[in-house]
């Protein structure tokens, strides 16, 4: 029993080590990991882009989304970016309300 327990606490340990790890680069380097996935609704193909950004110990998720005409036998591959800068306020980028269809985020 007590090696099922360290088991455990050693699983919840690895995602606080990471993310303490992550928040003390996030002052001398910004990240951003953007994931771009399609799917088809009739003749057109929804696009959304999730995106998380840190700088500065914060972390900012984000959402967007567009439409675009293909061929319907012609699907589009998911597209994975990961950017590096220096150092920014990360939520300055996005505006607190905004009125365009599909857009939002979400700072922590």
């Amino acid at each position: 029993m007590r090696c099922l327990l360290n088991y455990f606490a050693l699983l919840l340990l690895v995602p606080l080590l990471l993310a303490g790890t992550m928040w003390v680069r996030s002052y001398n380097v910004s990240d951003e990991l953007c994931i771009d996935l399609a799917r088809r609704e009739g003749s057109v193909w929804s696009y959304a882009r999730h995106g998380l950004v840190a700088g500065r110990g914060r972390l900012v998720y984000c959402r967007r989304g567009w439409s675009v005409h293909r061929a319907p036998n012609d699907p589009p591959a998911v597209h994975i970016e990961l950017n590096a800068y220096k150092p920014i306020e990360p939520w300055q980028g996005y505006p607190t309300s905004t009125s365009a269809l599909g857009r939002w985020g979400f700072a922590a």
